[in-house]
């Protein structure tokens, strides 16, 4: 209200009853800014939201290490290894992209769902969340409780200093520019993980001594597909 930039007389608020303020349909008072401001709150947040700007006239990518993933169609798998472990996008309107995810750990207890851009996060102890405006880190222990120690074997394959500080990239995403997103993160079970680095996305499998990866040149590597990453699609045969 008095154009100060100091945080005893400042809220957060979302993007959307941003733009209700300022254009005046939402009042804020002082004595709802300071009343809202009492409000016992965690100080680490287990929730929050991912607003990517609409592209329109533009091809909407979430960009997989070096190569970029696109689709054809409006609500599209990524990749689906099991119920409990996928990846999906959506387009709305055109123009719009929304994520969806969902992580349990080895045990089968939820670690992460996001729905819709809303990232919500099961946090104990081993659990690093951190959040901050269009991007979202979180972080596990590179142990058997969240990833089976032959996924890290593979990836070291191609990256010798995956997990080298004891910690993996559960999930990681983050606004690169309007309709474009990056996404990092693992995704294992018993027998196989989709890992997708800042280099390349791999999928690992148990019977395989190192992953298979898609790689490109960047965000103008573009891949458009119909259907879902499945172990199908990575399904070669290998050499004797």
């Amino acid at each position: 209200m008095y154009k100060a930039h100091n945080a005893a007389d400042m809220i957060a608020v979302c993007p959307s009853c941003h733009d209700s303020i300022h254009h005046g349909r939402l009042r804020v008072s002082d004595e709802l800014l300071y009343e809202w401001k009492e409000i016992p709150r965690r100080l680490t947040p287990e929730a929050a939201h991912i607003y990517v700007e609409p592209a329109p006239k533009q091809i909407l990518k979430l960009l997989t290490g070096t190569i970029a993933l696109s689709t054809v169609n409006d609500h599209q798998i990524v990749f689906e290894l099991s119920n409990n472990n996928h990846l999906k996008l959506r387009v709305l309107d055109g123009d719009i992209l929304h994520l969806s995810s969902r992580l349990h750990d080895q045990t089968g207890k939820e670690v992460l769902r996001v729905v819709e851009n809303h990232v919500k996060v099961k946090r104990d102890s081993d659990v690093s969340f951190d959040a901050q405006p269009g991007e979202i880190m979180i972080t596990v222990p590179a142990t058997e409780k969240f990833i089976p120690r032959w996924v890290i074997e593979r990836m070291r394959v191609q990256e010798p200093n995956y997990a080298e500080d004891g910690r993996i990239i559960a999930l990681r995403l983050r606004v690169q520019k309007p309709g474009v997103v990056r996404v990092e993160g693992c995704w294992p079970t018993d027998t196989s993980a989709i890992v997708i680095t800042p280099e390349r996305m791999a999928f690992c499998d148990v019977g395989r001594p190192g992953p298979i990866s898609f790689a490109g040149a960047g965000e103008d590597s573009v891949l458009m597909f119909a259907g879902t990453v499945t172990r199908a699609l990575f399904g070669f045969q290998q050499r004797i």
